[in-house]
C-alpha cells in the first residue's frame, strides 16, 4: 500500500466518506489526523493499528488494553521519539515549600466586553496587581510557586478558532508576566484548553515570553517530547517530580488541534504518553515522590467518571499526589490506592464574572501548599466570587471555611485529614 502512487494510497486513508448523501467518519479518531498513516484492524477481542510515519519511514504495530490511554497520543510519540527519553526541568526549593495555584488569568477579554458595555472592573480601575493582592502572602520569594496560566499571549489580531470555539482567552504578555514576577510566581503549568487559542504561532510566542522572563514551564511545547517535560525538584536530598497534562477531549483533538503530537506543537495530554512516563519514572526512581497536576473536569460540575478513572490509573502508575483544576470551583478530595487525589482546587485569580449562582456551584478555590520537610499538604480555601469581591479573591472566613472544607472532605474519613488555622488562614491538612 505504501509503495503505491499517492492517489491510490489516499483510498486507504479516507478522512470522510460521502456515500448516497450520508457522511461516514473513520471508526478510530486517529485516522482523522495527518501525523501518521493508519491501517485499523480489529476483531471481537482487540483493536490493532498498523502505522507509518512517512518522515522517518518508521512502521509501528500497536495494540491497547483500553481506550483511556488514547492511541492517538501514544502512536505519534513513539514514531517520533521512541529512542529518546524526556528530560526534566531541574529546580531547587530553598524553603522546602511548593505552592500550587489553580486557573489564573487577569481577564483582559472579559474586561474588553465590560468596557464595551460601559462597566468598570478591577483591571480598568486598579491594574494587574490588585487582583492578587490578598493571596500574594502565600507566595514566598524562596518557594516554588506554580500557577496554571489559562490563556495565551499572541501578536495576532484574530484567532484561527474565532468561529469554532466559544471562549478564546488572550492575555497581555508584558503586564501579566510583570505581575507574576512581582509576586514570585516563578513556574507555570500550561496543559489546558486555552494555550492554543491562537494556534501554533500563539503557542510559540507564549513559550518565548515565559523563557524571556525566566519563568519555567511544563505541559506545552513545540513538539510532543518537549510538551512532556516535567519539573524535578530537590530539597534536602529528597526528589519530587511534577508532571502536567490536560485530559483528552475529542473537540480539542479534532476541531482545535490542541495536543502536541509527534513533531506538532501543543499541550501534553493526560491520557497518553503521560501515563507511560509516570510509570517508567516511578519504576526507575521508587524513592522519588511523584506529583501530577491535571487540567480536567467540567465547568462548575462535580467529579466526573472519567476523572475518577484517570485518578485510579495515575495512582496505580506511581503518583503520590494528584492535584487537579479546570472546573473553576472546588471538587472533593479522595484517597485512591492510598494516595490523596485533590480533584479540583478551582480558580486562583480568574477574572471572569463567574457562574456560581447560575450553576449552583460553591464560590471557592484553593491554594495547595506542600511542605517538603514533612511531606504534608495544606489546602487553603479562598473566596473567588468576583462579583462579590470586585475581582479580588481572599482567604475564607470561618463560615466560608466550614462550607468549603465540609464539601472538600466529604469523601474522606476523619483519620485522613485534620483542619486548623495559621497566620495564612484556615486549612485542611493531610500527608502525601
Amino acid at each position: 500500500i505504501y509503495s503505491q502512487p499517492a492517489e491510490i494510497r489516499k483510498l486507504f486513508f479516507i478522512k470522510e466518506l460521502n456515500f448516497k448523501g450520508k457522511s461516514y467518519l473513520p471508526q478510530t479518531l486517529l485516522m482523522a489526523q495527518n501525523v501518521v498513516e493508519v491501517l485499523y484492524l480489529t476483531n471481537s477481542f482487540r483493536k490493532i493499528y498498523l502505522t507509518l510515519f512517512e518522515e522517518n519511514q518508521t512502521i509501528g504495530f500497536f495494540s491497547f488494553l483500553d481506550d483511556i490511554h488514547r492511541a492517538e497520543h501514544l502512536i505519534p510519540y513513539y514514531h517520533c521519539f521512541h529512542a529518546q527519553t524526556v528530560s526534566p526541568k531541574v529546580c531547587l526549593a530553598p524553603s522546602g515549600i511548593i505552592n500550587i495555584l489553580g486557573d489564573t488569568y487577569f481577564g483582559e477579554i472579559y474586561t474588553e466586553k465590560r468596557k464595551a458595555r460601559g462597566q468598570i472592573d478591577a483591571l480598568q480601575q486598579y491594574g494587574y496587581d490588585y487582583s492578587i493582592e490578598k493571596i500574594k502572602a502565600f507566595l514566598g520569594e524562596h518557594d516554588v510557586n506554580i500557577a496554571n496560566f489559562e490563556a495565551v499571549f499572541s501578536l495576532e489580531k484574530q484567532s484561527p478558532l474565532v468561529h469554532k470555539k466559544s471562549f478564546i482567552l488572550k492575555a497581555d504578555a508584558e503586564q501579566t508576566l510583570a505581575a507574576f514576577k512581582n509576586i514570585h510566581l516563578n513556574h507555570a503549568v500550561l496543559a489546558n484548553n486555552h494555550l492554543k487559542d491562537y494556534g501554533d504561532r500563539g503557542l510559540a510566542y507564549t513559550l518565548q515570553q515565559f523563557d524571556r522572563t525566566n519563568i519555567s514551564y511544563i505541559g506545552a511545547g513545540t513538539n510532543q517530547k518537549e510538551a512532556h517535560s516535567y519539573f524535578e525538584i530537590t530539597f534536602n536530598d529528597k526528589y519530587y517530580a511534577i508532571f502536567n497534562g490536560y485530559w483528552h477531549r475529542d473537540t480539542a483533538y479534532l476541531n482545535y488541534d490542541f495536543y502536541a503530537l509527534g513533531p506538532k506543537s501543543g499541550v501534553a495530554c493526560l491520557n497518553g504518553v503521560l501515563l507511560e512516563q509516570i510509570g517508567r519514572y516511578k519504576q526507575a526512581n521508587p524513592e522519588h515522590k511523584v506529583i501530577v497536576i491535571c487540567h480536567w473536569g467540567i465547568d462548575f460540575k462535580p467529579i466526573t467518571k472519567e476523572q475518577s478513572k484517570l485518578a485510579d490509573i495515575l495512582t496505580q502508575a506511581g503518583s503520590d499526589l494528584v492535584v487537579g483544576h479546570g472546573a473553576h470551583t472546588i471538587q472533593p478530595i479522595k484517597v485512591i490506592n492510598q494516595k490523596p487525589v485533590v480533584f479540583g482546587i478551582g480558580n486562583a485569580v480568574f477574572n471572569s464574572n463567574g457562574e456560581y449562582t447560575e450553576q449552583n456551584a460553591l464560590p471557592y478555590g484553593c491554594i495547595a501548599r506542600l511542605d517538603l520537610s514533612k511531606d504534608r499538604l495544606r489546602l487553603y480555601p479562598i473566596y473567588t466570587n468576583n462579583l462579590k469581591t470586585f475581582w479580588q479573591p481572599r482567604p475564607v472566613n470561618e463560615d466560608d471555611f466550614s462550607e468549603a472544607s465540609s464539601y472538600m472532605t466529604s469523601l474522606l474519613t476523619p483519620e485522613n485529614y485534620y483542619a486548623a488555622q495559621d497566620d495564612l488562614g484556615f486549612y485542611v491538612e493531610m500527608s502525601f
